[in-house]
């Protein structure tokens, strides 16, 4: 890395980050599992929505990231 002041504990807490389940994910467990080792993530499930989202929940996606874009806007 160019310049290791920049990966700190106090900037590496400053961006907000949201984790998409998509709830039947055969990696489901994989992804709960990232997130205990990502303390802060807010989590948002997808119903229905299996390991491509983008093309089994399309609509419920975009509706997704529209809404977490628009909140931390």
């Amino acid at each position: 890395m160019k310049d290791d002041r920049l990966l700190t504990s106090a900037n590496y807490g400053s961006v907000k980050r949201v984790c998409l389940m998509a709830m039947e994910d055969d990696l489901k467990e994989v992804h709960r599992y990232m997130i205990t080792l990502s303390p802060g993530v807010e989590v948002e499930e997808i119903a229905g929505a299996d390991h491509a989202v983008m093309c089994s929940r399309l609509r419920e996606l975009s509706d997704l990231l529209a809404k977490i874009g628009s909140k931390y806007d």
